[in-house]
């Protein structure tokens, strides 16, 4: 079906009991086995690789597929986004937190050298 009917380019087959990768792509003669490199299928009319990745998720440690872009990066799951979205929104209060520290003692500095100078601020 998928390759007479709905003529889908790539098919992948992953086995979870002994985590392994069997990918194929459609061509005039049928589905052909894609090359697998470090445990990694590149898809490239996609832009985008799936391979293997140890790590947990929803709960369970074991190893999982992953989509990867063309320098190998991993592509993050919607959770990882958000965690990384907190992560740079509390990198940047303390940016702030800090120039705002930052330019109070420089004010303190200030005052200081003009009390030192005699001057009444």
């Amino acid at each position: 079906m998928y390759e007479k009917i709905l003529r889908i380019p790539y098919y992948i087959v992953f086995d979870g009991i002994t985590n392994e990768l069997f990918p194929f792509h459609l061509t005039k003669n049928g589905y052909r086995p894609l090359e697998i490199n470090s445990s990694k299928v590149w898809i490239p009319t996609l832009n985008i690789g799936l391979g293997f990745w140890e790590g947990e998720y929803e709960g369970c440690q074991r190893q999982w597929l992953r989509w990867y872009d063309a320098e190998g990066n991993l592509i993050p799951t919607k959770e990882e986004k958000e965690q990384m979205a907190k992560e740079l929104a509390q990198q940047e209060r303390d940016r702030e937190r800090m120039a705002k520290e930052l330019a109070q003692q420089q004010v303190q500095e200030l005052l200081e050298r003009l009390r030192k100078a005699g001057i009444d601020p």
